[in-house]
């Protein structure tokens, strides 16, 4: 039996470029709400009835989309025997943007299939939900009283099929019990009687689509260029694509299938990747790849070297964001902890000072989350943004608090600084160098703004996000000609436009983009977007379209470290096309397996 069954095929969707996660206002949501139990998971309280054993999953999300599945829907055997019989939605233990859920929750004793994968997260005045349903072909499996039904891993992968895609579920076995054993510890069980999935005879069918899904990612994590001029793009699945500095591609692989989200390697070739869970691998010069994986609490956000031998590493908990640091040269490679951070007492070695005392009573920070970091180096100068949230928000909606602070490489000495600069962030465009403004509080867009660094001025100059049309076509004249019945001067419109990605320099003042024209109608709501490239030749002051257009309608990232050729990135397929001459031709230079 195939895992591409006739019936999956009614779940295709159409290739989209992703730009946001879509939010909607609160309604009543799809399907019987009376048809579902909603089944929270196990805490250190939890006493299962006796007619009720435990189920446990991972899911791994090793799409595009960027929402935490934390709902898990199984169907029982015999749903339609009873009014009482009805599905059961295990919710997961917290939601965090690492690409993982874990799931642990107590349900009755029966047979169960499992009906679909969910992203729901609300804030209470918008919702976000995206459904993953699952086939048949994944088999069936037990629930025994008092015993764990332990389902693996369960992988939401995207295939590409031309201009559309199929949502896969694919399950593949983990050690049993270690979901319980790492995320919750406080349950005793039997490893010897743990169940998982009924044999069903199509275990090495489902490994083969496994194998050929974790060598063909579809989006990648992180982005980085290396002291030897090749750039590595990390995949899911544990999969590092890596573009030589002559432009070959070759793939390899970590003994991981959670997500990989930071990389780095010195100047001696040893390579160092990290990510969810603590999942920490070295690969020096030369040798295979070794696991130095820590404590699975942590979720590894960033890895530098600061000399050819000295690694460090910035690791996220829940509510504390560590550094930690490690010498290649010890025969056992450990982790020192060198700053700590967490909302209720800032910094380990430069703690805020005492709140002054008032008539009623001192003021005590609150605990938040620590949802993610950013790492800036300007001017010479290092800076470190932390965002948190509070503890009972979801990480996926824009609540995020920006905590800044300046440190010190050497000794991640931190301090707060008085004004933190306007430009936040500077990165490679090509042959020149753009500077990233966050958005203001009266951003039209909401999006960042680029300048470009002007070396011969040494000055950044604000790349505009705007053209100047005459009906529908882009202009750069003052004028659109003259109204005949009026005889008067008509004026060129001024028409924003947003990047779809980091503009690509060929010279300091000569580049082309890749942007999006956004025209929303008013009473209907449809919003209709038009996609051009346009192109400048003043450093991104004016803007003309160039005509050109893209290869595929998802491929619009400009890798832009490449600074000989446009490198264009596909989303939700993994492709990448090349150009020589501006955009005007591209050639294929990887693609997706057709499997």
């Amino acid at each position: 039996m195939s895992l591409h069954s006739t019936a999956r095929r009614a779940w295709i969707t159409p290739i989209k470029p992703i730009r946001a996660i879509v939010l909607l206002a609160v309604a009543v949501l799809s399907g019987c709400a009376s048809q579902v139990d909603m089944v929270e998971p196990i805490t250190a309280e939890t006493v299962p009835a006796a007619n009720e054993g435990i189920v446990v999953a991972r899911i791994v999300n090793a799409s595009g989309y960027p929402a935490p599945l934390n709902q898990l829907t199984i169907t029982p055997q015999n749903l339609n025997t009873s009014e009482d019989v009805k599905f059961q939605r295990l919710q997961s233990s917290g939601s965090r943007l690492n690409g993982t859920s874990v799931f642990a929750s107590a349900v009755s004793a029966g047979t169960y299939s499992l009906t679909s994968l969910r992203a729901f997260h609300s804030n209470g005045t918008f919702y976000y939900s995206h459904a993953v349903p699952s086939g048949t072909e994944l088999g069936t499996f037990a629930v025994a009283p008092g015993q764990v039904t332990d389902l693996g891993t369960l992988i939401y992968y995207q295939k590409p099929d031309g201009d559309r895609f199929f949502k896969e579920v694919i399950r593949i076995p983990e050690q049993p019990g270690e979901v319980l054993d790492k995320h919750f510890s406080f349950y005793a069980f039997d490893e010897s009687v743990i169940q998982t999935w009924n044999d069903d005879g199509l275990d090495d069918e489902r490994n083969t689509f496994f194998a050929s899904a974790a060598q063909n990612p579809t989006t990648f994590e992180e982005r980085y260029l290396a002291p030897d001029g090749s750039l590595y793009f990390l995949g899911k699945l544990g999969v590092i694509l890596k573009r030589t500095a002559d432009g070959e591609w070759e793939m390899d692989v970590v003994d991981t299938n959670l997500d990989l989200t930071a990389i780095a390697q010195n100047d001696a070739g040893d390579l160092v990747v990290g990510g969810a869970e603590g999942r920490l691998f070295i690969k020096r010069l030369g040798e295979d790849w070794s696991d130095l994986s820590i404590d699975h609490s942590y979720d590894v956000e960033h890895l530098m070297f600061s000399d050819e031998t000295t690694i460090d590493l910035i690791a996220l908990q829940v509510l504390q964001l560590s550094v930690l640091r490690s010498d290649l040269n010890r025969p056992q490679l450990g982790w020192d902890e060198v700053n700590t951070y967490a909302t209720v007492r800032g910094w380990k070695t430069s703690p805020p000072p005492e709140a002054e005392k008032s008539s009623n009573k001192p003021s005590v920070p609150k605990p938040r989350r620590i949802v993610r970091s950013e790492l800036h180096e300007i001017d010479g100068s290092h800076y470190i943004s932390i965002y948190t949230i509070r503890p009972s928000y979801s990480p996926l909606f824009g609540q995020a608090k920006a905590s800044n602070y300046a440190y010190t490489p050497a000794t991640w000495e931190t301090s707060t600084p008085e004004v933190m600069p306007e430009i936040v962030t500077s990165i490679p465009a090509g042959k020149s160098k753009l500077g990233i403004k966050s958005p203001g509080f009266w951003s039209w867009s909401g999006l960042p703004t680029y300048s470009r660094y002007a070396a011969s001025t040494d000055s950044w100059e604000e790349v505009n996000a705007f053209v100047y049309r005459c009906d529908t076509d882009i202009t750069t004249s003052n004028t659109c000609g003259t109204n005949e019945s009026t005889g008067k001067t008509i004026t060129p419109k001024k028409t924003n436009f947003s990047f779809r990605s980091v503009p690509w320099f060929s010279s300091e003042q000569d580049a082309i983009a890749v942007v999006t024209f956004t025209d929303r109608d008013f009473w209907s709501g449809e919003t209709n977007y038009d996609v051009k490239i346009l192109s400048t030749n003043d450093g991104g002051l004016t803007w003309t379209d160039t005509g050109r257009s893209l290869p595929n309608d998802f491929c619009a990232s400009f890798v832009p470290e490449v600074d000989d050729r446009i490198l264009l990135s596909c989303s939700s397929t993994g492709d990448f096309y090349e150009s020589t001459d501006l955009g005007v031709t591209w050639d294929h230079v990887r693609q997706h397996e057709d499997f």
